[in-house]
């Protein structure tokens, strides 16, 4: 193992981490210091990147890219997007299994701390446990188990079990266990979008096993314009009321989606569109949230960010991995609904998403580009 991918394995690990304890109501991190840890992290994904054998496209691209998120992170305050790069274009040549297996050891340790100290309370410190609580009509009290809300819980979860299944598909007790771990916090939590993405991600398994050659050509199409699919809907449906009459079927898509509909709209009124980030949208997260990543592009990333994501599902070489195919599949729906797997720190979607089209070897193409430099 090369001295670059342990560099790469460490900061990933960091990343992980660092993102878990900024949803977590247990731990806290001074600001100061939580700018120290990132500035940390991103050196040693530089450091990395800098070992790294690219070719002369790919390292066109990259400055471009480079440039967008620097410029992202410093007019929205948000090191989501230099840490999203960085660990993009860092994987080439990682071992994308090692990542993975990695993400399942923190979000485990991260569940089992949260969930011992949030049961010990429920039982000793009622009144303090009842002030996280959620209310809905639908479910009545939803808990989150001290992270920032429940569907913040269920999304730990459901990635927690597509790792699983992921790193260890072969095995029936994966399975088992994955299935077990979203029931028990689809039960607490009331997440309906990890529930309804699990589902999903199962039955594309059963399908791609079934008959792989036909679900791979079938699929091809779909997994390049699905995120584009999905965007073009978002806003058709949320503008729709501007533009007919008859609004019922809206507004009870509105009501299923929990008046996501109702809230993006209010949020483009506020702020418009926007192609490049918008820094005045402070209201976003705190008085009116907007959990759909398309419109959330709109309004606050800028639709540049959307159309870099689209532009990576269109470099996916036609012979990916089966496990890897379904999990970009259902990450445009995911996105439909919540913002939490375009963070890297918290979902290996994107990174899955990377290693297709930087480890092109594991997917039975060649790479343009010599082995990396030993470090």
């Amino acid at each position: 193992m090369k001295k670059a991918d342990i560099l790469y394995y460490m900061a990933i690990f960091g990343v992980f981490c660092i993102n878990l304890i900024d949803i977590s109501k247990i731990i806290n991190i001074e600001s100061a210091y939580r700018t120290i840890i990132y500035i940390a992290l991103a050196l040693m994904l530089v450091i990395k990147i800098i070992f790294t054998k690219y070719s002369k496209k790919q390292i066109i691209l990259i400055a471009l890219v480079g440039l967008i998120s620097c410029y992202s992170t410093y007019v929205l305050n948000n090191y989501m997007f230099i840490i999203n790069f960085l660990a993009i274009v860092g994987i080439k040549g990682v071992n994308i299994k090692t990542v993975v297996k990695i993400d399942i050891i923190v979000k485990l340790l991260f569940i089992l701390i949260h969930t011992s100290i949030y049961f010990y309370d429920y039982i000793n410190n009622y009144e303090k446990v009842a002030t996280t609580f959620v209310y809905t009509q639908m479910y009545g009290i939803r808990h989150g188990f001290y992270f920032s809300h429940p569907n913040t819980a269920g999304g730990i979860a459901i990635w927690l079990a597509i790792d699983i299944i992921y790193v260890y598909k072969n095995k029936k007790m994966s399975y088992i266990i994955s299935s077990f771990i979203v029931l028990f916090f689809y039960y607490f939590t009331g997440s309906r979008t990890m529930l309804t993405i699990y589902m999903m991600f199962l039955v594309l398994i059963f399908v791609d096993r079934k008959n792989p050659t036909f679900f791979n050509e079938k699929t091809n199409i779909i997994l390049r314009y699905l995120i584009d699919i999905l965007a073009i809907s978002s806003i058709l449906l949320v503008l729709a009321p501007r533009i007919i009459s008859n609004t019922e079927v809206i507004d009870t898509i509105d009501k299923i989606l929990s008046r996501r509909l109702y809230y993006s709209d209010w949020a483009i009124n506020l702020y418009g569109f926007n192609i490049f980030p918008n820094a005045d949208t402070s209201i976003l997260d705190k008085n009116l949230i907007v959990d759909n990543f398309y419109i959330r592009c709109i309004i606050s990333y800028g639709i540049i960010i959307y159309l870099m994501l689209s532009a990576k599902f269109k470099l996916v070489p036609k012979n990916v991995k089966d496990l890897d195919r379904i999990i970009l599949i259902i990450l445009p729906f995911y996105l439909f609904n919540e913002l939490f797997c375009y963070n890297i720190g918290r979902a290996i979607a994107l990174l899955v998403l990377a290693n297709a089209i930087f480890n092109k070897k594991e997917n039975g193409e060649t790479d343009e580009c010599k082995e990396q430099k030993e470090v």
